[in-house]
Order: structure tokens, then sequence, then C-alpha cells
């Protein structure tokens, strides 16, 4: 069976919001969870943005981090850590 390609930082949104409701504080915190709940490959994890600095599905599940955020639904107490809102849950 194939794995599925990273998805976009769209379809990561409520998967991100509910690891984060779980307990995680950081984006690096929810990569090991996205794989395994989207099937992704760890060659698939692995490819680099074009920059080469950052992986895929790292700078997607960042992006849904982002817009989760700006809605609301997650604070950041510190730089690199985050909490769900009362909105958020």
């Amino acid at each position: 069976m194939k794995s599925m390609p990273v998805p976009d930082y769209q379809t990561l949104m409520l998967p991100v919001l509910k690891l984060f409701a779980s307990g995680k504080e950081r984006v690096s915190d929810c990569i090991d969870d996205l794989k395994l709940e989207f099937d992704i490959s760890d060659e698939d994890a692995a490819e680099l943005l074009p920059s080469g600095r950052m992986t895929r599905l790292y700078s997607r599940a960042h992006w849904a981090r982002t817009y989760l955020g700006k809605a609301g639904l997650l604070t950041s107490p510190k730089r690199g850590y985050h909490r769900i809102t009362k909105a958020g849950r």
C-alpha cells in the first residue's frame, strides 16, 4: 500500500489543533503523530522545501498552527510554544 503525500496545511489544521488539545506544546512534537495519522512515509516526511532549510511536513504543520493562532484557537505564551485556547477546545 502506498503512503500518502504530505497533506496541505488546511488538511492538517484540525489534527494539529487536536494534538495541542491533547497536551502537545510545539509543532515539532506533532510531526510523528501526523506521520501516523496520514500514513506519511519517512521519505515523504523528510522531503525538504526548495530552500533546503525545513521539511515540507514541518512547514505545513507550522502554517496550520499559524492560522489556528490567527483564528484565536491557539495562543503562544512564549516563542515556539503553543497552548490551545478556550475557543479552540
